[in-house]
């Protein structure tokens, strides 16, 4: 049984915390079940299972979550295992270990961010937390990509034979 964060109240899987803003699970701290907070979320410690936030769930450094995560936005220094789902974006940091799929509208890696899976855009609307995602428009057909350098090209053989 785990606490709902009112007095006397339990849930058998589920910890909920209403009013509280944020929620903290601290180093040394475990939680396995589902975490569902009105607000944001700030991990330190460990947990394993489902996280959901309608703010911002963060995974600090030296934290393992072996979840999956959805939430409004996702901020991930330490070791996610499982799939992450945001809103509106997620930002991996430097440092950072993920081993599962990551999918919003904008995702940051960092230099130095180990990430072993697919980092994908919505291709339609989701419900992933507080709001809608609107659908994202994909290209249709192939992409062409010019990439611009700023050295001059190299010059080009001449045909004349040299004295």
């Amino acid at each position: 049984m785990c606490a709902t964060g009112r007095p006397g109240k339990t849930t058998p899987d589920c910890v909920r915390f209403a009013g509280v803003n944020p929620m903290v699970i601290p180093a040394g701290g475990r939680i396995q079940g589902r975490v569902d907070a009105p607000g944001d979320v700030a991990i330190a410690g460990r947990v394993d299972g489902e996280v959901y936030a309608e703010g911002t769930v963060t995974v600090s450094a030296g934290a393992t979550c072996r979840a999956t995560v959805r939430a409004r936005q996702i901020r991930i220094y330490g070791e996610l295992i499982g799939n992450a789902t945001g809103a509106e974006r997620i930002d991996v940091g430097d440092g950072a270990r993920v081993v599962g799929d990551l999918r919003a509208p904008a995702i940051e890696i960092h230099a130095g961010a180990v990430v072993d899976g697919r980092a994908d855009r919505p291709p339609e609307t989701a419900e992933v937390g507080p709001r809608r995602i609107p659908r994202m428009p994909r290209p249709r057909g192939p992409v062409r990509v010019r990439i611009a350098s700023a050295c001059p090209p190299p010059p080009k053989p001449s045909s004349k034979p040299q004295p």
